[in-house]
């Protein structure tokens, strides 16, 4: 069964000012888009395309992406979380194997080569 694109995309939200007064920054999706307030979309997409960064530079899949942005942007000004459990699953718990046979069976392109 292919899961319904509809029901992705698979996310992390970003917030800035988590803690006293939450404001959803941006989102980017297991593709590698990036939507939210211009500002802010702006300056992720210009972070994801900066070759300089030797570990953006070096991802190929949308999973790999999310782990760095979740990672690398939870901090106690900014937090960044999985808009769902399922999101959480996939990026999180699947082992490599069992998010490739995910891969096949959904029409989400997670490639991020141009």
């Amino acid at each position: 069964m292919t899961e319904d694109p509809d029901l992705a995309p698979y996310q992390i939200i970003i917030y800035n000012d988590p803690f006293d007064d939450p404001e959803e920054a941006a989102r980017i999706d297991i593709t590698g888009q990036v939507t939210g307030k211009q500002s802010y979309v702006e300056e992720f997409q210009n972070r994801l395309n900066d070759e300089r960064d030797p570990f953006i530079g070096e991802m190929t899949d949308g999973r790999e992406l999310l782990r760095y942005v979740r990672a690398s942007y939870t901090t106690g000004y900014i937090i960044a979380t999985y808009n769902s459990e399922r999101t959480q699953e996939i990026v999180e718990e699947l082992s490599d194997a069992e998010y490739e046979e995910w891969k096949s069976t959904t029409d989400i392109d997670t490639s991020l080569s141009d």
